[in-house]
Parts: structure tokens; C-alpha cells; sequence
């Protein structure tokens, strides 16, 4: 799992800049629709929200994944691999936390788009 997450942040780190800009113009909108305080702008209030979501996890995909985890190697001293091994440990914890909330989010996008989709038909 943490290799595939290494490989997922390869990919979205190529596209860093577009993830930022769009989680800063959906933050920007979010904070005009709420200071604004009438409800004309209300129905695009869900959509900037869930892009500004999606935007922060995958930026902090790319961020926290692209370096990877450490290798064990086999000249390591006995401290160096307690060390490894906690980091690896931690980014294992990581990657299963981003993996739940991505499917949070999955899930939240899907309520969405078809309660959006309802409001149409």
C-alpha cells in the first residue's frame, strides 16, 4: 500500500501548482459566499467546498509521499533501523488514514452529485 501511495504522489505531484490554485480559488469562493450572507450563491457553496476537499488531500498526498519512506539497508547500524522502521510505521499510518478519508470523500461526492442530480430530474 505505501509504495502505491509513493507512486499516487508521483502523479500528483506533477500537477502541485493546478491542485494549489484550485483549492485557492474554491477557498476563495467558500469565504465570498460565506461573508456575502444572502443565499443567491448558496447552491454553489457544496460544489467549492467539496473541490477545496478534494484539492487538500491531494495536496497533502503529494507532499507527504514524495520523497517515500526510508529503505532498510543492510549495512544499517541497530539505531538506524529502529529509526527506519518507525518512520516506515508512521507513513503506513498515514497512507491508511489518507486511504479512509479518500474514501470518505468518495462517498460524500457521491451523496452529492446525486442529491445534485435529483434536484434536476
Amino acid at each position: 500500500m505505501l509504495e502505491n501511495m509513493e507512486k499516487l504522489a508521483l502523479i500528483v505531484h506533477r500537477f502541485k501548482y493546478l491542485v494549489v490554485s484550485m483549492g485557492a480559488i474554491s477557498l476563495t469562493m467558500i469565504i465570498y459566499f460565506i461573508l456575502r450572507g444572502d443565499n443567491y450563491f448558496d447552491e454553489y457553496l457544496t460544489p467549492s467546498i467539496m473541490t477545496f476537499s478534494w484539492c487538500f488531500i491531494l495536496y497533502g498526498i503529494a507532499v507527504t509521499f514524495e520523497k517515500g519512506s526510508p529503505i532498510i539497508q543492510q549495512n544499517d547500524g541497530f539505531f538506524t533501523r529502529i529509526k527506519k522502521r518507525s518512520l516506515r510505521f508512521i507513513f503506513h499510518i498515514y497512507s491508511i488514514l489518507f486511504f479512509l478519508i479518500t474514501l470518505l470523500m468518495f462517498y460524500e461526492t457521491y451523496i452529492f452529485f446525486r442529491l445534485a442530480l435529483s434536484a434536476f430530474l
